[in-house]
């Protein structure tokens, strides 16, 4: 399929969503209405995709990262300075973008469209009692910002803390996209998870390109 073609299909089928999510609006009917704006807002990145690919420009590189203020902040700081050495621009979910009216969900799936890559820092935030004694769930808001990036097929890089429950990570995402730390480790770890993050942003650029190659 040309560019051309895939930018018409694209642009209709948005035009279909957004008027799916105001009817899911206008019923108060909430689910719904998050559901279509994920879909618009996956519409909205492939036809992003298409517009650079088509002016042969790279997708940016630019990194997500979740984290829990109260828990994650001290670890976040660390990863950022290794994330901004390694050329990477960092945004999150706590910057309110113009435009989102304060919509939190509205918000974090902007930044979340802009980014080619996601982090998540799983931090000790809330204990959890278990039969083997207190393990830790991560911050309410990673869970949520997760599955978007996963919606919109980010490549991913994920920061376990060692002591954080294994339900809130192993049944969604597959083990090897994990780097477990501890307070000792955490900069040797965060070393690996940018890494990582070059090599995956390589293989995302490559995958991008892929569907237009030879496009007319």
């Amino acid at each position: 399929m040309s560019r051309i073609a895939t930018d018409k299909m694209l642009r209709e089928a948005r035009i279909r969503v957004i008027r799916r999510a105001a009817k899911a609006e206008r019923s108060e009917n909430q689910f719904e209405k998050v559901s279509w704006e994920l879909r618009r807002a996956i519409l909205d990145d492939e036809l992003n995709r298409v517009q650079m690919s088509k002016e042969g420009h790279l997708l940016p590189k630019r990194v997500f990262v979740s984290y829990s203020k109260t828990s994650g902040s001290k670890y976040f700081g660390q990863l950022q300075r290794l994330l901004k050495i390694a050329n990477f621009d960092v945004i999150d979910g706590f910057r309110e973008v113009r435009g989102t009216d304060g919509n939190i969900l509205r918000n974090v799936l902007h930044q979340l469209r802009r980014s080619t890559f996601y982090m998540a820092i799983l931090s000790k935030e809330i204990p959890v009692r278990h039969e083997d004694g207190v393990r830790w769930a991560p911050g309410v808001w990673l869970a949520e910002e997760k599955g978007m990036a996963l919606a919109l097929e980010r490549p991913f890089v994920l920061l376990i803390h060692e002591e954080i429950y294994e339900d809130f990570w192993k049944k969604t995402t597959p083990e090897k996209a994990h780097i477990f730390f501890n307070d000792k480790n955490f900069g040797k770890q965060a070393k690996d998870a940018v890494e990582r993050a070059n090599h995956r942003y390589d293989e995302y650029i490559i995958k991008s390109l892929k569907p237009y190659e030879g496009s007319q």
